[in-house]
């Protein structure tokens, strides 16, 4: 009598079919009960409605570490060029800053920080007249030319190099995160 009620739980619940032992019908496999997509479902077959015959394949999720992470400047002053710079974390190579980046008026630049970056990165902008950044960290620059400074937060020798406050931003689920600098 008990293995006859647990069989009548399992024929209810397509999610439990495989852990009752049945196989799942193939138009099910990413369809819940009311036959909406399973948004757990990654790379098998989705069928909306499965007395139709009909199936739309869903993609399978680019795993993190494939994906590239990029920072996007957005120039939003009215009349100003500005140039932009940002240090990552480059694991036993410590933080690195890079620049410059020209950013022209009501614009934007996008550039690649790295496959799968994640964390805090720092950016800062400037131009003739001003300069953006909250001061969460200060890195070394480079003062007229384009950079890239390995273990820019431990020091910052030369005669054209200064630290400069960055403004942090964190990478989490997103690919691409914006700075915008503003009027």
């Amino acid at each position: 009598m008990k293995a006859q009620y647990f069989s009548l739980a399992c024929v209810g619940f397509i999610s439990v079919f495989s852990l009752c032992g049945f196989p799942i019908p193939k138009a099910y496999a990413c369809n819940d009960l009311l036959g909406r997509l399973d948004p757990t479902c990654k790379g098998r077959i989705f069928n909306p409605n499965p007395d139709s015959g009909s199936t739309i394949q869903v993609e399978p999720q680019t795993p993190r570490d494939q994906i590239t992470s990029q920072i996007r400047f957005c120039n939003k002053t009215s009349n100003e060029t500005v140039y932009g710079a940002f240090s990552s974390f480059q694991g036993s190579s410590g933080w690195r800053s890079d620049g410059w980046y020209e950013v022209k008026p009501k614009l934007c630049k996008t550039i690649n920080v790295g496959r799968g970056y994640q964390g805090d990165i720092y950016v800062f902008a400037q131009s003739d007249t001003s300069s953006w950044g909250k001061g969460d960290a200060s890195f070394c620059v480079n003062k007229t030319e384009s950079f890239s400074i390995s273990n820019s937060d431990k020091s910052c020798n030369g005669k054209d190099y200064k630290l400069v406050k960055m403004t942090k931003i964190t990478f989490d689920n997103r690919s691409t995160q914006t700075f915008n600098i503003l009027d």
